[in-house]
């Protein structure tokens, strides 16, 4: 509010300016029924936020005046009051113990010092609780709250079982997120609880242990003798080995025993536990006083053991194994590829990525390639898993059985500090790499016979198990004229794959033989490959990549496929005239109708043909 000495005019919030440091400025002004007093009102900017002192003053260039024209000077008023403006949450600044002084104490009334930081109200008993500490808490209460200043207070806690009570005794405020149990003067609540490091606790009829590794310092470890070092909160006496035992939060306890205690310092001791079945034992492994332990503290009487800091090691002395050893790339056993993927599988996590390299495996089977790269599968940050690639030497030309095996030398090693054993996994998959390309072994026409009388289906032989696509093979007439074939019939015999082809369309007679004269038969590369994926070496040369092609004849009569019908011919068809299937001499290539006998018909049909000669 300003007030003038007189009435005056021309006043808006042009003429005024906030001081202080804030940027809220002065948003309205409206006279206050009375042209000599004006209210101002200041809003805006950092105001919400905003810690300090905020004020007013005429601005150097208002134009307020009298009814007379005078200008209001611009000097300070005699009453210039100011704002502090406080945005900021009060906070603890200390508990601190203040009756008695000591850490440690037997008394049945403690009183704690608490400094805030800054003066607050409504302090009171209900404001502080105590802090409880793996489930134990005294029943002892805060029995009075006693002002020092407007930001400090004493807490005292007595009561309960606080004259018989062994343990810890820490005070801290109570909070609440939505309603604050304290507010400065300017109204800010507490609504965030101290940190528990600015709160000194009591050790009542009790001494606080930290308990930490020594020897090893890392968690994990697969050593036979582990020291702790425990560092004790005040002078105890009468510190031995019997004054510790072994103990796991969760799962078996070790059956080692504290075989030696060596003091550090007055308040520090190193104790080694060993022993037991340390060497075998799998799991956790940390440090407790005994419960009939005899350790005094300086009054001679026998102390209870808090456990402040409670570092433990992880003991592991099961080496890793590997499970299996596993084609990834390609995924088919067998191969004809330059670089073969294994992925090797290990029993148990927590491997030193670091330790596994290509040193640690090596290949298996006879051929020159190595191990050339170890990686491990994306994702995996504790891997149990490994990917080897293996290339290089003579794979490209290698045939046989390829596979893995842990190198004699391998270090593989586990965070415990445990090596691999060396020994078959349950699981060992190998390739088989085969670099030979697949040949067609013979070709088979009707009976396989020399005879090319009748040609009822041709067999192709290949020299191993292949895989046929459709349109593998194409049989045309000399001329070129293609000779339509069914779908061929493909068995696998002896692990040699066979293709029985039949044929339909003009170039077959009534009895499903091809009709008289010259063919060829194709069987193409592109449509044929062995297991491994090499395509068919047609010529035989050593070499994928080239069809095989076989010409051959039908001329009916020709018994002996010397490409004509003689005399020959005739005698052999003179055995079989007037004969059937069971009978003794019966030969069906002169069954040229097929009808399941050589008769009259078959002769006029083999005399039609008789001293015929059919050229390439």
């Amino acid at each position: 509010r300003a007030s003038f000495t007189e009435q005056v005019s021309n006043v808006d919030a042009s003429d005024f300016i906030v001081t202080g440091g804030t940027s809220a400025t002065v948003t309205n002004v409206v006279m206050d029924n009375d042209e000599a007093i004006y209210n101002i009102t200041v809003t805006g900017g950092d105001l919400s936020s905003f810690n300090g002192t905020v004020g007013i003053d005429l601005s150097g260039g208002h134009n307020i005046s009298d009814f007379a024209g005078n200008v209001v000077p611009a000097v300070e008023p005699a009453t210039d009051q100011t704002y502090t403006v406080d945005n900021l949450a009060p906070g603890v600044e200390s508990f601190n113990r203040h009756i008695p002084l000591a850490q440690h104490t037997s008394a049945d009334e403690l009183t704690f010092r608490i400094t805030f930081t800054e003066a607050v109200t409504g302090v009171d008993t209900s404001d502080f609780l105590l802090t409880q500490f793996r489930g134990d808490r005294t029943t002892a209460t805060v029995t009075s709250v006693t002002p020092v200043d407007t930001r400090t207070y004493d807490v005292t806690v007595s009561g309960g079982d606080l004259s018989t009570y062994a343990g810890r005794v820490q005070l801290e405020t109570r909070f609440d997120f939505f309603t604050p149990v304290l507010t400065d003067l300017a109204g800010n609540g507490l609504f965030t609880p101290p940190p528990t490091d600015i709160s000194e606790p009591y050790f009542v009829n009790s001494t606080l242990a930290d308990i930490s590794r020594q020897s090893p310092m890392t968690l994990e470890t697969n050593a036979d003798t582990l020291v702790f070092r425990v560092s004790f909160s005040q002078v105890l006496t009468n510190v031995d080995a019997t004054d510790f035992v072994v103990h796991a939060d969760s799962g078996p306890v070790s059956t080692a025993t504290a075989t030696q205690v060596t003091p550090v310092n007055a308040t520090t001791y190193d104790v080694t536990v060993s022993g037991g079945d340390l060497a075998s034992f799998n799991g956790e492994v940390s440090l407790r006083a005994a419960p009939n332990h005899n350790m005094t503290d300086g009054e001679g009487a026998v102390t209870t053991i808090l456990i402040g800091l409670d570092q433990q090691f992880n003991v592991e002395n099961d080496p890793p194994r590997v499970s299996r050893f596993i084609r990834l790339q390609p995924n088919s056993a067998n191969t004809n590829a330059g670089v073969l993927v294994f992925r090797v599988t290990l029993d148990q996590r927590g491997i030193v990525a670091d330790s596994v390299d290509i040193s640690d495996f090596v290949v298996t089977g006879g051929t020159t390639a190595t191990v050339t790269s170890v990686s491990g599968p994306a994702g995996f940050a504790d891997r149990t898993e490994f990917d080897l690639t293996v290339s290089l030497g003579d794979l490209a030309s290698f045939n046989g059985v390829v596979g893995i095996d842990l190198s004699p030398s391998s270090d593989i090693a586990d965070i415990f500090g445990n090596t691999i054993v060396l020994q078959e996994p349950p699981i060992d998959e190998t390739f088989t790499v085969d670099n030979i390309a697949p040949q067609v072994e013979s070709i088979a026409y009707d009976d396989g016979s020399a005879q090319r009388s009748v040609i009822r289906s041709i067999t192709v032989n290949f020299d191993s198990e292949v895989a046929v696509d459709p349109g593998a093979f194409v049989l045309t007439t000399k001329s070129g004229t293609s000779v339509p074939l069914n779908a061929p019939v493909l068995s696998v015999v002896g692990g040699k794959t066979q293709a029985l082809l039949t044929f339909s369309g003009a170039q077959v007679d009534s009895s499903g033989s091809l009709i008289d004269g010259n063919y060829r038969l194709s069987v193409l590369d592109t449509h044929v490959r062995d297991l491994a994926g090499n395509s068919l070496d047609g010529n035989k040369d050593g070499n994928a990549g080239t069809a095989a092609v076989d010409d051959f004849f039908r001329l009916y009569g020709d018994s002996d496929g010397d490409r004509d019908v003689d005399g020959l011919d005739f005698l052999a068809f003179r055995s079989t005239f007037r004969r059937r299937p069971g009978d003794v001499g019966f030969n069906a290539a002169f069954d040229a109708d097929g009808d399941g006998d050589v008769d009259s018909r078959d002769f006029l049909s083999f005399r039609s043909n008789y001293r015929k000669r059919l050229t390439p």
